[in-house]
């Protein structure tokens, strides 16, 4: 983790150095570690609770959805949390999965009343620098997934692979449009890599949570093939 934290550094100062680009802003340098969320469903609400080990789970629950989004927003990083969360509290992400998320999975849920969500960056570590510009966020997640991001993005999954085995897994791309086809292409990999059948671990694309979309359009299938 370290060595990638390192490599990262020098992917930023590099890019901002191509694009003459002083930005210090919003930037932090630490990773933000994945998040499990379990939710039990109710009658007129559901009870999501959030976890950072997988220990503290009860994996019984059968169904787990892998949400993919690209990498770290700035607000991930608020100062009163003691480490960086993904979908940070309170921000447009977590209210929209919160209000949504079972709504546009209603028919892989189907009648369960509980399941889990795995959020997970496809870059851990902060590609906007906090900053708005996209041409510069982009830029920097393309160097560090050719230089570490998608090696490590498919040895996540494989380290995940163990605690996911007799649970019906399905995952879901989330990232903004820049950022879909390399992470759709990590998934497909890793999922023809382990021969794992289409039937057996679904394969979804929708809006990012933060956007207005991700309620509205719903979820869309891909084929691995």
């Amino acid at each position: 983790m370290e060595d990638n934290a390192s490599v990262f550094s020098e992917i930023v100062s590099g890019e901002l150095q191509k694009l003459h680009d002083t930005l210090k802003g919003n930037y932090h340098s630490s990773s933000c570690e994945d998040m499990w969320v379990s939710v039990v469903r109710g009658n007129s609400s559901n009870n999501f609770n959030y976890y950072r080990n997988i220990t503290l789970l009860n994996l019984d629950i059968s169904l787990i959805f892998i949400l993919i989004l690209e990498s770290p927003h700035k607000d991930e990083y608020n100062k009163k949390l003691s480490s960086p969360e993904p979908a940070a509290k309170g921000g447009p992400t977590w209210t929209n999965i919160e209000s949504d998320f079972a709504k546009i999975m209603a028919e892989q849920i189907g009648e369960k009343s509980s399941f889990y969500i795995y959020l997970f960056n496809a870059i851990q570590y902060q590609c906007s620098l906090g900053s708005t510009c996209q041409m510069l966020k982009k830029a920097i997640f393309d160097s560090a997934w050719k230089s570490f991001g998608r090696e490590r993005f498919l040895g996540r999954l494989d380290q995940l692979r163990d605690s996911l085995q007799d649970n019906n897994v399905v995952f879901i791309n989330a990232c903004t449009k820049p950022f879909k086809r390399k992470v759709t292409d990590g998934v497909k990999s890793f999922i023809i890599k382990n021969k794992i059948k289409e039937t057996d671990c679904p394969f979804f694309s929708t809006a990012h949570p933060s956007s207005v979309w991700f309620g509205k359009n719903g979820a869309k299938k891909i084929s691995i093939a």
